[in-house]
C-alpha cells in the first residue's frame, strides 16, 4: 500500500485501532480518520461497553431447556479504562502522522476524495443511518452507568450479574460493577436495544444503585 490514502471512518476503539495499526505496519501510506465524535467528545453516541451479545427470550431457547439457570464463576480478569485508552489510541496516531476531520457524515461519498485510495467504516451505530451503507441489523442501544468515587484498595474486585432468563429486558437483570485504576467506580446498568434517549434518568440510576448493594453489600466501606 505504498503512498496509498486510506480514509477510516469513526474514533471509537475500532476505528482508532485499526488507523494506528495502518500507520505502524505501512510505514508509506497516509491515514485520515473521519468521525463525527472523538474521545473527550461528551455524547450518548459514542463508544459501546457490549459486543455481540443479547438476552434469549424463553421462545428462542431449545426444547427442553430450562429457562433461567445459576450459576457462578472466579476469575482474573484485566479491565482497561475507555477514556484512557481511546486517549491513548488518538495521540498515538497523530504522533504516527495520522489526520483527523471533526465532521458528521450522512452518505459515505463526503470522506472520498480523489486521491482517496480505500475507504474503511467503522462508524458503529450510524452504520444504520450512513447512505451508501444503510445496515438494517446496526442499531443502537441505550445504556445507563452511576459513577460514583470509591477506594482502589477497597473495591479492587469487579462483579457481574445477569438473571438470563428472568425477563424480555436487560434492565432489570444486569448488575455490574467495574473499579478503575484512578479511584472512580463504575456501578451499572441498563441495555436498551432500539432507545435512542441519551437523557438521564434518576429512577433508573437509583435502581442500579440499589441492585448493586443488594447483590454486594460490601460494596460500601465500613463505617
Amino acid at each position: 500500500m505504498v503512498n496509498k490514502r486510506v480514509v477510516v471512518i469513526g474514533a471509537g476503539v475500532s476505528g482508532l485501532s485499526t488507523a494506528t495499526l495502518l500507520l505502524q505496519q505501512e510505514k508509506e501510506i497516509k491515514v485520515h480518520l473521519v468521525a463525527k465524535h472523538f474521545p473527550e467528545d461528551l455524547s450518548g453516541e459514542y463508544t459501546s461497553p457490549w459486543y455481540v451479545f443479547r438476552n434469549l427470550n424463553k421462545e428462542e431457547l431449545p426444547t427442553g431447556i430450562e429457562c433461567g439457570v445459576t450459576y457462578k464463576t472466579d476469575n482474573l480478569t484485566l479491565t482497561i479504562n475507555p477514556s484512557a485508552y481511546l486517549n491513548y489510541l488518538l495521540n498515538t496516531f497523530i504522533s504516527l502522522g495520522g489526520t483527523t476531520q471533526h465532521v458528521s457524515l450522512s452518505h459515505l461519498n463526503e470522506c472520498i476524495e480523489s486521491d482517496t485510495d480505500v475507504v474503511i467504516n467503522c462508524s458503529g451505530i450510524h452504520a444504520g443511518t450512513l447512505g451508501c451503507v444503510e445496515d438494517p441489523e446496526v442499531y443502537p442501544a441505550r445504556g445507563q452507568t452511576v459513577i460514583v468515587q470509591l477506594p482502589q484498595e477497597y473495591v479492587n474486585w469487579a462483579f457481574f450479574r445477569h438473571c438470563a432468563g428472568s425477563s424480555n429486558t436487560w434492565s432489570d437483570n444486569m448488575t455490574y460493577v467495574i473499579p478503575r485504576e484512578n479511584g472512580v467506580v463504575v456501578l451499572g446498568g441498563t441495555f436498551n436495544e432500539h432507545n435512542y434517549s441519551t437523557d438521564v434518568d434518576d429512577n433508573i440510576a437509583e435502581a442500579i444503585i440499589q441492585r448493586c448493594l443488594a447483590t454486594r453489600p460490601d460494596l460500601l466501606p465500613p463505617g
